[in-house]
């Protein structure tokens, strides 16, 4: 009597047997990538939020100067903040100082990289620092 190897019949997998498994790999990928893109755009937009917040506190520090204050225009002022860059049309001095106490902030996510943010100097309190109240735009993440 001859004996049946039964190891010998099975080498692998069927091919219905890898259809599921790549329809299931696709369904987790169907359903976490989505998630997974929210998750880094968010993690963007705090980032730009972080990146201005220091700009505004390099200009709290800035306004702090004797120096620095004391040229102000008598106007209003604003610094305006956008992807590399820091500018105040009215008194480039401010702008130049801020950039020695903070590098040009990197504005990476895609809501806020090509927008230009306005903060807005405060006469009334001492040069407070304020930003601008914008829909769009918050300095707390």
């Amino acid at each position: 009597m001859k004996k049946h190897n039964s190891k010998g019949k099975n080498k692998g997998f069927s091919l219905v047997e890898l259809i599921v498994v790549v329809a299931i790999m696709a369904v987790l990928t169907a359903v976490l990538a989505p998630q997974y893109i929210k998750y880094v755009e968010n993690s963007r937009k705090q980032s730009d939020a972080s990146a201005v917040s220091e700009v505004i506190h390099a200009a709290e520090i800035s306004l702090a100067d004797n120096t620095v204050y004391e040229g102000l225009p008598a106007s209003d002022l604003e610094i305006e903040v956008s992807d590399a860059s820091v500018t105040c049309t009215a008194y480039p001095e401010l702008a130049t100082e801020i950039l020695t106490v903070v590098a040009a902030p990197e504005l990476k996510s895609k809501a806020y990289s090509a927008e230009t943010y306005t903060i807005e100097i405060d006469y009334d309190t001492d040069y407070k620092v304020a930003p601008y109240a914008d829909d769009n735009w918050s300095t707390t993440p």
